[in-house]
């Protein structure tokens, strides 16, 4: 089980990255898979927007993030 306390959205970005990290999927993959389980890999680029941040620039770190798990291993 994956849950985020601060309640941000972050669940479905750790879900994805994981998938990716550990499982190979791609980031599309990933993202797909999550989206079924019922969470928004992008939900906290989404509460992004109220604090001020480029929603575009936050979908970008987020993939880029996403090709840096592909590098780690665990």
């Amino acid at each position: 089980m994956v849950h985020c306390s601060g309640g941000v959205g972050r669940t479905g970005q750790v879900l994805t990255a994981w998938l990716v990290a550990q499982r190979a999927f791609s980031n599309k993959n990933a993202i797909a898979t999550v989206k079924k389980t019922g969470r928004n890999p992008y939900e906290a680029l989404i509460t992004g927007i109220l604090t001020g941040q480029n929603p575009c620039k936050a979908a970008q770190n987020f993939h880029a993030l996403l090709n840096d798990c592909r590098c780690i291993n665990y």
